[in-house]
């Protein structure tokens, strides 16, 4: 008979997850992203995580935001040359979901962390927002300097936040790149005052991209993207790190991104639950 010694050696490790704080055996999910990336899951909170990819982030996104050929960092420079040049900032549903929150805020403070080249910090400013840019590219800072915003470099991956300094922090696309969530959240959460807002999207783990291939491309997969969220595991996540009244949504209304048949069926396929939506979003109060 196995002695109990082997048998201790044989359970599976307990590590303190780095998306909720709780500790869990996190299980394996059988998949493995671009050949190099296996996927786990934890029990606590369900949100689906990147194992064995850390990384330094700095240089990812300063190359990321300095070179051409990415379609989703490509467009950040291109709306930066259209402000410049005189244009409007254009992200109507970005706009309208902070309408929504300005309702609700006590204040006019906003932290953006991740806020790239500060096209909506423009937005922002431009409804009377005092705003401040937190990201860990200087390249992309300092290009929302040449907007005339207020910015903070994040170094060595880890923020600094000043208690009760903020009414409302927003991060669009960003808490799938950050390592250690839990802390993360947790330093927004004293950041925030009380009943101030966390306004949020991040890529939804059930989109189909996401699920008909194991070959996610180079701007969606490991090491950019580190964690993976459904409805269910981003609300968890929030909810262990403290945030309360968590509105964890989609959007179903797309207007057709080309005239081609799939860009006019793919909104239809969102409206009528055929298909899950790319993003989720949520606002959530500090407890």
């Amino acid at each position: 008979m196995p002695s109990p010694e082997s048998e201790n050696k044989r359970m599976p490790e307990k590590i303190v997850c780095r998306v909720c704080g709780q500790s869990s055996t996190q299980q394996s999910i059988g998949r493995v992203i671009n050949g190099s990336y296996p996927l786990l899951k934890c029990p606590e909170c369900s949100t689906i995580l990147a194992d064995q990819c850390r990384v330094e982030s700095k240089k990812i996104y300063d190359e990321l935001y300095d070179q051409e050929g990415l379609q989703a960092y490509e467009q950040h420079r291109v709306e930066f040359e259209k402000i410049v040049n005189g244009g409007k900032p254009h992200r109507p549903y970005q706009e309208r979901l902070l309408a929504k929150v300005e309702k609700i805020c006590s204040g006019r403070r906003m932290i953006e962390i991740g806020g790239g080249v500060g096209i909506f910090g423009k937005i922002a400013v431009s409804r009377g927002w005092d705003y401040t840019n937190y990201d860990v590219s200087e390249v992309a800072l300092s290009y929302a300097e040449k907007l005339g915003l207020k910015t903070r470099l994040i170094e060595n991956q880890r923020i600094s936040l000043p208690a009760n300094s903020a009414d409302l922090i927003v991060l669009w696309e960003v808490i799938e790149h950050i390592w250690e969530v839990s802390g993360y959240l947790k330093i927004i959460r004293e950041a925030l005052v009380p009943n101030g807002v966390l306004l949020m999207s991040t890529p939804n783990y059930f989109r189909a991209a996401y699920q008909r291939s194991d070959s996610w491309g180079v701007g969606a997969a490991p090491p950019v993207h580190v964690n993976f969220f459904t409805q269910e595991s981003l609300g968890a996540a929030l909810r262990l790190n403290g945030f309360s009244k968590n509105d964890v949504f989609v959007r179903r209304i797309y207007l057709p991104a080309s005239k081609s048949l799939e860009g006019a069926l793919r909104p239809l396929k969102f409206l009528l639950r055929l298909e899950e939506p790319p993003t989720l979003f949520s606002i959530s109060r500090r407890s």
